[in-house]
């Protein structure tokens, strides 16, 4: 497995590349936890999975690209509580890049230039993308602090060289 949540609520999972596990991302009795911004591609089992009592958590702008689809799709969820509780899949304007999309839907169109398409991704009756996007997030390789930091250290050594410059003249 590549990333693993149980019984816990209220964590970030972001900006990661998950490749290759026997599950890309499960998700075990747990509840209002946001999954943004990674690529979820050709894991051996599901893309993503939900086990047990679930419910509000929040799925999207993420890549699902070519999992083991099992029964269709790339996502599993626990029918031991009925399809599943209800997770958010888009986030009003966004929602996750499905490999599969176009062959599913294969009618569905752009809406008007959004890179986004007209018809809801559907996993069952409570879950649902209602804003599939046609092309891949792009997932930077550095997180956004990592990037800062850098940023921040090259101002300052700049500073500090115009300032070795200026006390030489």
């Amino acid at each position: 497995m590549g990333v693993g949540i149980y019984q816990s609520s209220r964590n970030t999972v972001s900006e990661n590349y998950i490749f290759n596990n026997g599950v890309g991302i499960e998700v075990g009795d747990s509840v209002e936890n946001e999954i943004v911004g990674n690529s979820i591609k050709e894991n051996n089992g599901w893309g993503i999975r939900f086990t047990g009592s679930q419910r509000d958590n929040i799925i999207y702008r993420n890549n699902f690209i070519y999992n083991k689809v099992t029964d269709g799709l790339q996502v599993s969820i626990d029918k031991r509580y009925g399809p599943g509780l209800g997770n958010r899949w888009d986030n009003g304007s966004e929602g996750n890049y499905w490999s599969d999309y176009a062959t599913r839907y294969p009618n569905a169109t752009q809406i008007e230039g959004t890179q986004i398409g007209n018809t809801v991704f559907y996993i069952n009756e409570n879950n649902q993308d209602n804003c599939p996007m046609l092309t891949q997030t792009v997932i930077p390789e550095f997180s956004s602090t990592a990037l800062v930091v850098i940023l921040l250290t090259l101002v300052s050594i700049g500073s500090v060289t115009y300032k070795r410059k200026l006390t030489k003249n």
